[in-house]
Parts: C-alpha cells; structure tokens; sequence
C-alpha cells in the first residue's frame, strides 16, 4: 500500500507543483491535495487525489476530520503551506492523529515584519509545532531563527530538463524578458528607466495580474498601463514558455534572487540571466560565463544591459550552453528529488 503525502493550504497546486507529485509517484508515494481552487486537478493526476476545501469554517474542519480519520494509518506526513488563516487548524488536527508535519515555507515570510502582533503569534505556532520547517530561500532562514525554530531544511526549487531545442539566435527576437510578478522587491521601475534609453531593443515584460491585492502590485501595474513606450510589450500572467523559446537574456533586478522558478524555467531553455548582486546570486551563476550579476542599484542594471548587448554571437552561444549545462548539474528534477525523498523519510527521527 502507498503511503500518502497530504497537502493543506496551498492556494493552488499549479505546473510549478508537478515535480514534487512526479518525485512521491516515483518513490512509491501517493499525493493527495486539499486547495480551494478547482484549476488544481488539471495537474492532479490518479492515483493521486484533489479535494476542494469546503468554503465555511465548521463544514472543513469536518471535512478535515474525517478524512484524517478515516485515513491516518496511510498518511506518511502533512505538509501545511502556512500562508492562510488556516493554518493551524490543519495543524491541530494533524497532530490530533499524531500524524508527522512539514510546514512548507514558500515565500510568505517575505513580508513577516508587516504583519501585525496577532497573525506573526499564528504563525509562530504552526512554524515550532510542526516537526520541521522546508524552507526555499536562504533570506527565510534567517527569519525562522530569530522566530526560534530550530526544525529546519532548505531545499531550493528545481526544474525539469527541457526537451532539447535547436534555437537559432537570429529567432531570438525578444532580446530582454521579465516573467514575475511587479512586486516592490522587484525592481520594474530600473528596467522602464532603462527601456528608455534603448529604443532599439526589446523589452518584453510577462507577470500582469486581473485582479490583483497587492498594493505595490496594483501600482506598478497602473504605472506600466501608462506607458508609451513602443520598445516595451507587457502581458498578462500566463505560461512563458512561448516567450523562453524567443528570449535573449532574462532580467531579475531584484532584492531577492534564489532561486526564482521563473529564472530557473529561463536558464533551462538556455537564456542568459542578468541578476541583481543580494543574497546566494553567486551560487546560481558564475558571472560573464553562465550570466551576468550586477550591482544591485540602477546603474548597475544599466551596465548589465550593456555588458550584455556587447556579447558577440559566438560568446552568446557559449554562455547559453553554460546556463543549460548549470542547471542540470545543480539546480536538475533527479538531484532535487533525491534530497526531497532523504528530508521525508529522515522525518521519523525528528
């Protein structure tokens, strides 16, 4: 019989999902996921399981409940995305069952000094209650430290190899790509600065959100609908893999860099990264041979962007190869998965 991997409050279990499912099915292991957004089960395929999560409060702890109930003595370990209010719900009644939990740390911790009293209190129970935390990005750690938890493992993204393309420079059209959303940390206004200055060349920006919360996000995002500028495209969010088979170089000015899926899903179809000098960039790439890395100030993005058009084809060749060379050796699905599979079975002597 499969053991289950139970997943709780992840927004949704998107494309970017599928390799820790492929990585569980290969082990041996069944996946089941609650979300509460149908999109999920497009990428949920049997024997793996989707649940939609009951909307009221009482109706999904029920629903909780009993599938904990009726299941526990299948269910290897819960793995609970902290993110929502939920959150230690899902937790209490995991440890209820004396069910082992990974609170799966993707990128909330992010804006943790402006939460207010209350919430950071509901974090810091699910974060020292569970039996470890997996977190993404080096920035977290220190974060997790000063909340005093001391069940911890990194374990960056990773990225499958891409079916090998012969793509000719000359197809290359779209020679600076942005695929991420326009959060303050991101640095959107330095590339509209910089479009500016050269006409000629194409900027191709994909990360635009309907509906979008965020108040740094909804401002960007205004402040780019204005712009006149005919050498800047913008698209709404969407799968780029149309945009990576068209793409030159891949810009991330940005205060936090490791290891964005986007810049990883670039790298592996061979595109030439520019990325801000912050935390742990100089273990993604190796600068003037597999990408660039800039001072983390506008000036320096602008001599990227020189540095980079002054690549000849020859050199440009060498250095896509490079990129695609790094991430299967570093940053590949089978080394990921390998080191997923070691964090979960050592759970039991946690």
């Amino acid at each position: 019989m499969k053991k289950e991997v139970v997943i709780f409050g992840i927004d949704i279990f998107a494309k970017k999902n599928i390799y820790q499912l492929e990585c569980l099915n290969k082990n041996d292991y069944k996946l089941v996921v609650f979300s509460n957004d149908l999109k999920s089960k497009n990428y949920i395929d049997l024997p793996n399981e989707h649940y939609y999560l009951e909307a009221t409060f009482f109706k999904r702890v029920k629903q909780i409940y009993n599938y904990l109930l009726n299941n526990k003595n299948k269910i290897h370990h819960v793995e609970i995305y902290p993110g929502g209010r939920f959150a230690p719900i899902y937790l209490m009644l995991s440890l209820f069952f004396k069910l082992k939990v990974i609170v799966v740390e993707r990128g909330d911790l992010l804006y943790w000094n402006e939460y207010n009293f209350f919430y950071k209190k509901w974090l810091f129970i699910v974060y020292k209650l569970s039996n470890l935390v997996w977190y993404r990005e080096p920035y977290m750690k220190n974060i997790l430290d000063k909340i005093g938890v001391k069940n911890k493992i990194f374990l960056h993204n990773c990225i499958k190899k891409q079916r090998e393309i012969n793509i000719k420079l000359k197809n290359r059209d779209i020679d600076f790509l942005w695929v991420n959303r326009f959060i303050k940390e991101r640095k959107i206004e330095w590339v509209i600065e910089v479009a500016k200055k050269y006409p000629n060349n194409r900027f191709v920006l994909v990360g635009m959100l309907q509906n979008a919360k965020n108040k740094d996000i909804i401002f960007n995002q205004e402040r780019l609908k204005k712009l006149k500028l005919k050498n800047i495209e913008i698209y709404e969010f969407q799968d780029p893999m149309r945009f990576y088979k068209r793409a030159k170089f891949f810009i991330l000015p940005s205060d936090i860099v490791f290891l964005n899926n986007a810049l990883l899903e670039a790298m592996s179809y061979g595109i030439v990264p520019l990325i801000s000098d912050v935390q742990n960039s100089k273990d993604i790439i190796d600068d003037g041979i597999d990408g660039f890395i800039f001072e983390h100030i506008k000036e320096g993005f602008e001599k990227v962007i020189q540095r980079a058009l002054k690549l000849t084809e020859e050199e440009y060749i060498l250095m896509s190869q490079n990129v695609k060379n790094k991430v299967k050796k570093n940053f590949s699905f089978d080394v990921w998965c390998k080191k997923y599979i070691k964090m979960i079975k050592e759970l039991n002597n946690v």
